[in-house]
């Protein structure tokens, strides 16, 4: 399941970051953007991972409930703020 999931978020990060970069995607930089969205799957597969995890050991509290949003957080970041240096370098 977590490896589908990123990679349906990394399609859809690369078909956005396409739209962004002048309506079309160009095939130069799409490998420099891949490394910069990695952390971002990383991070997302990591929440996901924990969350799956902890869930089917029955090992799931508030305090691991919280540590999880806390890692979701982190990834929301993570986009936010590659999606707005992206703008940035776009304009």
């Amino acid at each position: 399941f977590a490896i589908v999931f990123t990679a349906i978020i990394l399609t859809i990060s690369i078909i956005r970051v396409g739209t962004l970069l002048h309506g079309q995607i160009l095939i130069s930089p799409i490998s420099i953007i891949m490394y910069a969205i990695l952390p971002h799957g990383i991070v997302e597969f990591y929440g996901t991972y924990q969350s799956i995890h902890k869930t089917l050991k029955k090992i799931l509290t508030i305090k691991g409930l919280a540590i999880i949003y806390l890692i979701f957080f982190f990834a929301a970041i993570l986009e936010v703020g590659f999606v707005q240096a992206l703008l940035w370098y776009a304009a």
